[in-house]
């Protein structure tokens, strides 16, 4: 707890100042090293467990993943719009010099 009034008492830091030991074992799913993706909830006990192979999962470890996550994705939406617009230019470029090669491949007509 802290003594500042500003901070509230029931407020656990997310990230961790010393590097992460696992301390959950990796388990196995039909034959495979599990990702974990799907995760089931118990709220009663506030714990956290894979879907698959039942592996008790750390909840904080979980929700830094989901947190940096949304922000890949968020980067990405912003990069495919740049991308997407980059491609509308060189498009329209693509169609310039092809007009332009067309007008130049002309026979030209001696009166």
């Amino acid at each position: 707890m802290s003594d500042d009034p500003k901070t509230p008492s029931n407020v656990v830091p997310l990230f961790r100042k010393e590097p992460f030991t696992p301390r959950f074992k990796r388990g196995h799913f039909d034959g495979k090293l599990c990702p974990h993706t799907p995760m089931t909830i118990d709220a009663t006990a506030r714990r956290l467990f894979c879907a698959n192979c039942k592996t008790e999962l750390d909840p904080y470890m979980e929700l830094a993943k989901l947190a940096n996550d949304e922000h890949h994705y968020q980067w990405l939406y912003s990069e495919s719009g740049r991308l997407r617009r980059e491609n509308e230019e060189l498009d329209a470029e693509n169609k310039r010099l092809k007009a332009q090669r067309r007008r130049l491949r002309k026979p030209m007509v001696v009166r």
